[in-house]
């Protein structure tokens, strides 16, 4: 079967699928380097006895070790945050 990738290439990522705790491990790493972070969401409710499904879209905030900041902006304004323990 042809990839188009060099055969190094085309046998290190084949390796690396057929091994997800190496992949799980290379991304746990990167993830310990992470000192913050912050996106734009929309949450979704799957509730069965409401016909639509309500929507809410908002920010989260997080800044390495033990700061969160979760934002609701539409439909209604509303959040928390989280400063260590308070």
């Amino acid at each position: 079967m042809f990839s188009g990738i060099p055969g190094d290439q085309a046998q290190t990522r084949a390796e690396e699928q057929g091994n997800t705790t190496g992949i799980f491990a290379k991304i746990a790493g990167s993830a310990s380097q992470v000192q913050t972070l912050s996106c734009d969401f929309i949450q979704e409710k799957h509730l069965s006895m409401l016909n639509n499904v309500p929507t809410s879209k908002g920010r989260f905030f997080y800044k390495r070790e033990d700061k969160l900041r979760w934002e609701f902006n539409d439909p209604i304004a509303s959040g928390f945050a989280v400063n260590g323990e308070k």
